[in-house]
């Protein structure tokens, strides 16, 4: 009877002992509690929350913005996987200012940025957040620095080109979309009218389908 007794104390212990990582599992989905965020992160994430955050100590350092700049995606696939990974992981949930600041200091680097806008969307297709507000800030950047877009365009091959201006052409009303209008103006003005005829022709299709 001691034995049983014993043996029984011993199987509880042991049961208590291996429930402890469950009751913990319990509690944090419970409670939401969660790892930090930071601690999720891809290494190519870090370094562009690093360099963010960086810049938002010194703003007005130059080098600082270049190294911004340097830390953003270089591609596409870097883009989706830092800013619109499938699981809205990484800077998903932030994307919108990380944007907004390489359009901020593209004021003091334009030919840098501008590069990296287009060879990032010209494999881009668009799906809303990130990608959104990439394409704005592309086309804002482009009808802000003209020449320097048309020479980046100009580097791509045909086919490229017409990806690109697909993808900056996909929205849902081109009337609420004054920055596209603005940058085929401009290029007009700079007598980039192949440019500018893409860019029509691609907004011309864009508007015949479904959804505009």
């Amino acid at each position: 009877m001691a034995d049983e007794v014993q043996s029984f104390g011993l199987l509880n212990h042991y049961s208590a002992i291996h429930m402890v990582p469950c009751l913990f599992f319990l509690l944090f989905s419970l409670f939401g509690w969660q790892i930090p965020a930071d601690n999720r992160l891809s290494e190519e994430a870090r370094q562009v929350q690093a360099a963010y955050k960086r810049f938002k100590k010194e703003p007005a350092s130059l080098q600082v913005q270049q190294r911004f700049v340097v830390a953003f995606p270089a591609s596409q696939a870097a883009f989706i996987r830092v800013f619109h990974p499938a699981d809205f992981g990484q800077l998903y949930a932030s994307s919108d200012k990380y944007i907004q600041t390489l359009q901020q200091v593209g004021s003091n680097y334009p030919k840098e940025v501008l590069h990296k806008c287009l060879i990032i969307s010209k494999d881009l297709v668009w799906d809303a957040d990130a990608t959104g507000f990439l394409q704005h800030a592309t086309a804002r950047m482009g009808a802000a620095h003209p020449r320097i877009f048309m020479q980046e365009a100009r580097q791509l091959s045909l086919v490229e080109q017409t990806k690109l201006f697909r993808f900056l052409a996909d929205v849902e009303n081109h009337n609420q979309y004054p920055e596209y209008q603005l940058l085929m103006k401009q290029l007009s003005e700079i007598g980039a009218t192949d440019l500018t005829q893409m860019m029509r022709q691609a907004k011309e299709q864009r508007v015949k389908q479904k959804g505009h």
